[in-house]
């Protein structure tokens, strides 16, 4: 059964963000400073370390209309969120709502967003 399950993964058996009614819009926003906005979820995000199954891997991407990160575990097989940070100061995270992700938690992300948003959003 385990292999299986690890055959799964491998082989893209979760959905991604690009399945974007497996991850809608959880926030948005618009802020003043992309990059500061990205530096400061990349500072945010990095420290989250859990055990096994929880660790989160964080991987940033510059993208021809922004930057965009994504959080993902086991081994980055089953992304958790994504955040979509775009040239025109446009910011917006998306969190995976499938049941294979039902039990980690994903308000670290949401927090982490929440204060990068407070830090540079426009007022």
């Amino acid at each position: 059964m385990l292999f299986v399950l690890a055959g799964c993964a491998v082989a893209g058996c979760y959905p991604t963000a690009e399945s974007t009614e497996k991850f809608p819009v959880a926030a948005a926003a618009t802020v003043n400073n992309v990059p500061g906005f990205g530096d400061c979820m990349m500072d945010g995000l990095n420290p989250m370390e859990g055990w096994m199954v929880n660790r989160r891997d964080v991987q940033q991407e510059t993208r021809s209309d922004g930057i965009r990160i994504d959080t993902s575990v086991a081994a980055g097989n089953i992304q958790l969120t994504r955040t979509e940070m775009f040239s025109d100061g446009r910011v917006q995270i998306r969190i995976a709502d499938y049941l294979n992700v039902a039990l980690i938690d994903r308000d670290p992300e949401m927090a982490v967003f929440k204060n990068c948003v407070s830090r540079f959003g426009k007022r």
